[in-house]
């Protein structure tokens, strides 16, 4: 179950990364979400030896919720959410964890 919903994720930031190619500032946005993406899998990982306790993550965005991929996110985290034991996701737009870096 937890694969599962680490390769659900990784599709759907997958999808994410390449619909946000258009500029920098989204190619940074979708880098700071791929990062988020990877603890968010490697979290799942962990979960798997959770003794009852639920993780819970972050998911922040640069965008706005009005955005198409903003979209996907949020009902990412909702069927997360819904199906994953032992984690919660909380979504964050508006740059609300902070705002791109260019590195």
């Amino acid at each position: 179950m937890k694969k599962r919903l680490a390769l659900a994720l990784s599709i759907v930031m997958s999808v994410g990364l390449l619909g946000g190619c258009g500029s920098s500032a989204s190619t940074t946005g979708a880098e700071k979400e791929a990062s988020v993406a990877s603890s968010a899998a490697e979290t799942s990982a962990v979960a798997e030896g959770n003794t009852g306790k639920k993780k819970e993550l972050k998911w922040g965005s640069v965008g706005t919720q009005t955005t198409l991929r903003e979209q996907a996110m949020a009902k990412a985290i909702e069927e997360i959410n819904a199906k994953a034991e032992g984690i919660h996701i909380t979504g964050y737009y508006d740059s609300t964890l902070g705002g791109p870096r260019i590195l």
